[in-house]
């Protein structure tokens, strides 16, 4: 698991020529291994929480860097995350047109400071990240996936670029279940490089799943879980067969599920998997004490 406190620290204290050096070597060992590119990732996004006085020290790296790439693609992400909190995760019918304003605002300057790295490093995995992400936000239905595509060309063996594209093809976005499978199916010719992109083939059941949930039936939702849980384990798949399986007082899925997700993709900023095994025993406990 990376260790984010790291960075905020490096970055508090001025020590940006350390920073960089950490980013660069999780840029170049996903470079020699696709697999790698969790770390690289994760270490990133940990920019995306940045708040304003983290804005001001990224921006001060940049400018003491000579606009260094690494720092660059830092900044981006804190501008892109600080939109994308702006904005909330309503519907749009619940998001003021302040608030969408304020996204756009922000998802500007983070597209042309992704840009700003590409032009120097293209294959930069982090900020082709950011700029699919915008796009998902900018383009409309007929521009998002041409725009999408265009990005991942550059790094084609990256399950982060290619699962982002899937987001965006959601149908709540710019596309639909037809298209998550194509694309996912797509995604295979690249598998050799990367073979966890055979994961990218349940997308399609993992999105159905999450409309069945919001709409209540969760059997079906529990079934589409465990369909795109067959081509293999994702945080996010796992993650939302745990949830419906809680709902559904499945106690024993569950723990099953957060404990390979927390164990297999250990992140930073996620409770603890003692802390989300207790809250599943506290639930069952109360569930069997009504009577159940």
């Amino acid at each position: 698991m990376v260790n984010v406190k790291v960075h905020w620290d490096l970055l508090g204290t001025g020590a940006f020529t350390q920073l960089e050096a950490l980013l660069g070597a999780f840029l170049q060992a996903n470079r020699e291994n696709p697999l790698a590119e969790e770390a690289l990732i994760q270490a990133y996004k940990e920019f995306q929480r940045c708040n304003e006085r983290g804005h001001e020290q990224l921006t001060a790296w940049v400018a003491q860097s000579g606009a260094s790439p690494t720092a660059v693609a830092a900044l981006a992400h804190c501008e892109m995350g600080r939109g994308l909190k702006a904005r909330g995760t309503g519907f749009a019918s619940d998001t003021t047109g302040a608030q969408f304003e304020e996204l756009g605002r922000w998802l500007i300057v983070a597209r042309e400071h992704a840009e700003q790295v590409l032009a120097r490093v293209p294959d930069h995995v982090p900020a082709l990240r950011v700029l699919i992400i915008v796009a998902n936000h900018e383009e409309s239905d007929r521009t998002y996936l041409p725009r999408a595509l265009h990005l991942i060309r550059q790094q084609p063996s990256s399950y982060y670029l290619w699962i982002n594209l899937l987001n965006g093809l959601q149908p709540k976005w710019h596309g639909d279940i037809r298209l998550i499978e194509r694309y996912a199916a797509q995604a295979q010719e690249h598998a050799t490089a990367n073979p966890r992109l055979g994961v990218l083939l349940g997308y399609s059941s993992y999105s159905q799943a999450w409309i069945a949930y919001k709409a209540g039936r969760l059997e079906q939702a529990l079934s589409l879980d465990t369909r795109a849980l067959s081509f293999g384990d994702d945080d996010d798949y796992l993650k939302q067969r745990h949830w419906t399986a809680r709902q559904l007082k499945r106690f024993d899925i569950a723990r099953e599920d957060i404990t390979r997700a927390i164990t297999l993709f250990p992140s930073p900023r996620y409770i603890t998997l003692q802390e989300a095994l207790a809250g599943i025993d506290a639930e069952e406990a109360a569930y069997k004490r009504d009577g159940n």
